[in-house]
Parts: structure tokens; sequence; C-alpha cells
């Protein structure tokens, strides 16, 4: 069916009840999200958050790309993963879903974390935006934390043992 016949978004301030499974879910991104409905209605709200999104998971993968090319040693890092950065995640990142902020969030914290265990001696700034990275990531949805978990342990293989003990010290 033709995106044509769904119905238009009006102005209509009308309480719908929805039952979703979303009420489950951390509540971070609506609340970062919702903002622009408490003071718009109807088509504006909606674009006005779907504009949040944009800008929510915009800063985040900035600050990906930011962290390897301000931390990383080297810049193949960088150009792969501006490749990694598919169609699907830039379009997920303008419509009203979380999943857009799970994976631009996921993205700057394995960015973080690459550059953190690539570096000899981590910066504060580097610690403090990976951490923030993870703290998004984790808040983002509910199966978040078991996502960061396989991110710490895949950098954790790829930083070795030496290097994974240095980092817990």
């Amino acid at each position: 069916m033709p995106a044509s016949c769904s119905p238009h978004l009006d102005n209509n301030t009308k309480t719908v009840r929805a039952d979703t499974p979303f009420s489950n879910y951390p509540q971070l991104y609506y609340v970062l999200v919702g903002v622009p409905s408490l003071v718009l209605t109807g088509a504006h709200a909606v674009y006005a958050m779907r504009f949040a999104s944009v800008v929510i998971s915009a800063g985040l993968i900035a600050l990906g790309l930011f962290l390897l090319g301000r931390y990383h040693p080297r810049r193949l890092p960088l150009a792969a993963s501006l490749v990694a950065l598919t169609p699907m995640v830039l379009f997920l990142s303008g419509v009203v879903d979380s999943s857009g902020m799970e994976i631009t969030a996921g993205f700057a914290a394995w960015c973080g974390g690459l550059c953190v265990v690539e570096t000899e001696t981590v910066p504060r700034a580097l610690a403090i935006w990976t951490s923030l990275s993870f703290a998004v990531f984790i808040l983002s949805r509910p199966l978040s934390p078991a996502s960061a978990a396989v991110i710490v342990v895949v950098l954790a293989t790829l930083a070795g043992w030496r290097r994974t003990r240095a980092l817990l010290r």
C-alpha cells in the first residue's frame, strides 16, 4: 500500500488510550524526545519529537566520530566507522523510536571503548565521554545492558589480558 493511504496528521488534542509494550522500556529516550509534546500538539508535536530524536542521535554519532578522530592512534577505525553507519541507522535516528538512540549510543560507546583500549594513558575527557555513552546505551532499551556487556567482553578480548588488568586498576 502506498504511504498516501495513511491518515494525515492534524491538531486533534483528544486523548486516546493505546496499550503498548513501551511502558516496560527504560524511559530515558521517551523523556528526552517527549519534551516537545508537552508544549505542542498534533503534527507539530510529532515533527518536533522527530527533530529531538534526530538531534540526540546526531549528537551520539558525532560523539563517536569525535572520540575516534581525537583519541584513537590510527585513522583506519574512523574511516571504517563511517561505513558502519548505514542508511538504516540514519532512518531510525529520524523517527520516534528508541532503536535510533540505542544504535547510536552503542556506536559512541564502541568508539569510546576502542579508544580506551588502544591509548596508552586514558585522558579524563575520554573516560567521561565513554562512560556517558555507555550509560545512555544501557538506559536506552531493556536488552541494551546485555549488548553493552558484549561490547565490553569484545573490547577486553581485543585489548588482551595484560591491558585489561591495567585498565581495571
